[in-house]
């Protein structure tokens, strides 16, 4: 993130409710979080970034290609039917991620989405250690 020149940031501030008094969040006061600061990405470079390391540490990479349907078993999704110029494929894989943005293509199959009509976001978080 340091290399890539990407600013750091320290916290937030949100306008949420119905009063719309704005709130701020330090990430150093939150004892969730990992660090004291976050990064403010341009999000095609960081996507791009994330892409590139992945294909370095072996991660075979196919595109363009659109998923048409996931693959589960016992509510466990185990892989995914894509199609790509060359027709359409089925694989399968330990892990499968959900790298589909708000389409949410895998997510969908595996988990009931119900919207806010009022917010219009869907946002979720989690945090790793020891991943390679």
């Amino acid at each position: 993130m340091e290399e890539a020149g990407f600013p750091r940031k320290t916290g937030g501030s949100f306008t949420w409710g119905k009063d719309g008094e704005p709130w701020s969040v330090l990430f150093s006061e939150n004892p969730f979080l990992p660090s004291p600061y976050g990064y403010h990405v341009d999000r095609g470079r960081f996507d791009q970034i994330l892409l590139e390391r992945a294909k370095e540490l072996g991660v075979k990479v196919i595109q363009p290609a659109r998923v048409t349907e996931t693959l589960t078993e016992d509510q466990r999704v185990v892989g995914v039917r894509y199609r790509d110029k060359g027709g359409t494929h089925t694989v399968r894989a330990p892990f499968t991620i959900d790298a589909s943005g708000p389409a949410c293509v895998v997510g969908k199959t595996v988990t009931q989405r119900i919207y806010d009509d009022r917010m219009r976001q869907t946002s979720v978080h989690a945090y790793y250690e020891d991943v390679v």
